[in-house]
């Protein structure tokens, strides 16, 4: 018996009911406290039947239980009456933005003034954003390290005047990552999932809110701190989140609990192709939404034998606990499985809109070109939106712009932004720091923050472009973040400049397509000798292709001719031999993939935030690499 039918029964019953509390109403008979009594039944027996014949029309997640369905209903309704005022709310802080940032510093310097960080750089007296650049000094990480790790340690009034709930970690590809203290404001924003919500309801149409979506999550190492609490990445999910997570998604909440990626990844998807109903996507990645659709590709016959018997498959790795949670809630569906059975059978490209024909998007930030990959494979014919712009310590922005290319508008309500022009970006004080009021369209920054978390000033690395104004407020594009620079002799290269000469190069070779890619500077190959080295980059590329053939010198020096058109510093300093040629350097198939594992495994890194370094900045990663390498 589906939902749909079994909300029908209870209107109709409710409706019978209330009709009958009418009748009685309108005797004669029935006066006073009774009738009163009687006139509330009725309209509440009214709402209900409503309530009950509008749920009964909606599409709706078979694998809802009672519970989840009418958490699912009563949120999405929430959100949406919400809103309005949010939207007011923020409309104004965009028109206004100096006024908002002025406001938000103010309320920042009053709550963290009379810990010992506020009493030592005098927070009392900064009231305005001219005082805080003249007051307070510009920080990096390493200025807050200390006082986080007191925070950790169980201090109280160190530097943070809030109530934290719990660590983020950042993704620490090289190593150890910044611990970072998470209050409630920080953990969830909910004007970003409300306006969220209200974007991809107007550019992809509105879902019914019975509808569950796929989350793909893989759970992180479990750590905590000295005073008890959770150490994690910003994606993480607890026992505190399950009733919110079993309202949205369709994985049991065992499936949350899975530690090995590839475990993890077939899981979700598992319960995810069992839901013809599910209504969005979220990947975290393109690059991890793609692999998780290629994962699909390689285990759906395996896949549709546990969907059909109810049992998992056998050769997982999954705790006894945790796959009895699973199985529990995993009921045999044959008519499910001939659906999937028939859409499998026909090829994968275009997969995602076949097999869940009412997904309205994806949701997941593009990494080295996934997201193209993925619209013409997998997502083929199915929208793919990133709807914020965010780090570990802070939101950052919010993309209300569907169908461009993923741009920010700032949230001047929430953060404090500086910007140092990108000709300053290597300074370790810039003398020229601009405010959110005086920035331009089509210069480039680093941004420097003042956030929620108790950081001021805080320099994190991340240049961006100002591509327009949404109201009076900047609306940025992310460009590359300054550890990512590739820089042999001043010639400063960034890396999305880099994946575009990598991409042109190899799509000048047949019957190949790329993979991934990294690279790194010849310095780091020499690191501990003393003679003279040539100066050049190591590109190193993993591709796909038909028949397995080396590459050609004439092939190999397409990147070096590319990277000279678009690059005249570079192009220079190769004409006159300061810098060499570079080495392309291919690897093995899966390459790539084994270097993620490597990487988690010595870092504090995890599956659900990881992101392929695109420039390998330690002489272990490097060595690692150079193993891969076919010729």
């Amino acid at each position: 018996m589906t939902w749909a039918f079994r909300f029908l029964l209870l209107g109709l019953g409710s409706t019978g009911l209330t009709l009958q509390i009418c009748k009685y109403c309108l005797s004669p008979e029935t006066h006073g406290m009774r009738k009163a009594f009687a006139v509330f039944l009725a309209l509440l027996g009214a709402v209900f039947s409503f309530v009950n014949f509008h749920i009964s029309s909606l599409r709706c997640s078979q694998s809802h239980t009672l519970r989840t369905l009418l958490g699912s209903y009563v949120s999405h309704t929430l959100i949406r009456l919400a809103y309005p005022f949010v939207a007011y709310k923020v409309s104004k802080q965009w028109k206004n933005p100096r006024d908002s940032q002025e406001n938000r510093l103010r309320l920042l310097t009053t709550r963290d003034a009379k810990t010992e960080y506020g009493r030592k750089f005098q927070l009392g007296k900064i009231k305005t954003l001219r005082d805080l650049q003249s007051k307070h000094p510009i920080t990096t990480y390493d200025h807050y390290r200390p006082y986080v790790q007191r925070l950790a340690d169980g201090e109280d009034g160190v530097f943070l005047g809030d109530t934290i709930r719990r660590f983020g970690i950042t993704s620490g590809t090289t190593g150890s990552g910044k611990l970072i203290p998470m209050i409630h404001a920080t953990i969830g924003n909910g004007a970003v999932t409300v306006l969220n919500i209200k974007v991809t309801d107007r550019a992809f149409g509105r879902p019914s809110p019975l509808q569950r979506g796929c989350i793909l999550y893989c759970k992180p190492a479990p750590a905590v701190t000295k005073s008890g609490l959770d150490v994690a990445p910003l994606i993480y999910f607890s026992e505190k989140d399950k009733t919110m997570l079993m309202a949205m998604q369709n994985a049991p909440f065992e499936a949350f609990q899975i530690m090995t990626d590839f475990e993890a990844a077939y899981v979700h998807l598992l319960f995810g192709i069992a839901d013809r109903n599910l209504s969005f996507f979220y990947g975290g990645f393109t690059s991890m939404t793609h692999r998780a659709f290629k994962l699909l590709e390689d285990n759906w016959e395996q896949m549709l034998t546990d969907l059909i018997t109810g049992r998992l498959n056998p050769k997982l790795n999954i705790e006894d606990n945790v796959r009895a949670g699973l199985e529990a809630v995993l009921v045999p569906d044959p008519d499910r499985v001939d659906q999937l059975r028939s859409e499998f059978s026909k090829g994968f490209k275009g997969v995602v809109a076949r097999i869940w024909p009412y997904l309205h998007y994806i949701f997941c930030v593009d990494m080295a070109g996934f997201k193209k990959k993925l619209q013409e494979g997998y997502a083929k014919g199915t929208p793919i939106f990133t709807g914020a712009y965010s780090c570990t310590e802070t939101l950052l922005g919010i993309n209300l712009w569907v169908a461009d290319e993923p741009k920010y508008v700032l949230v001047p309500g929430d953060v404090v932004y500086e910007f140092i022009p990108e000709e300053l970006c290597q300074e370790k004080y810039p003398l020229q720091i601009y405010l959110i009021d005086e920035v331009e369209v089509s210069k480039r920054y680093e941004l420097m923050v003042t956030i929620t978390n108790g950081f001021f000033r805080y320099r994190f690395g991340d240049v961006v472009e100002v591509v327009d104004f949404h109201y009076n407020c900047p609306v940025i594009q992310m460009r590359y973040r300054t550890g990512e620079l590739l820089n042999l002799n001043g010639e400063k290269i960034d890396v999305n400049l880099m994946f575009t000469v990598i991409r042109e190069t190899v799509a000048g070779w047949p019957l190949r397509a790329l993979v991934d890619w990294t690279c790194a500077e010849s310095p780091l190959l020499y690191a501990h000798k003393k003679d003279p080295y040539e100066m050049y980059y190591l590109i190193f590329i993993e591709v796909e292709e038909e028949v397995g053939q080396r590459l050609t010198e004439a092939e190999r020096s397409e990147f070096d001719k590319i990277l000279r058109k678009h690059h005249s510093l570079y192009d220079h300093y190769r004409a006159v031999g300061t810098i060499a040629a570079p080495r392309m350097l291919r690897v093995r198939p899966g390459s790539f993939k084994k270097f993620q594992d490597y990487i988690i495994a010595n870092s504090t890194a995890s599956y659900n935030q990881f992101k392929m370094p695109r420039k390998l900045r330690t002489k272990m990663m490097l060595d690692y690499m150079m193993n891969m390498t076919t010729e």
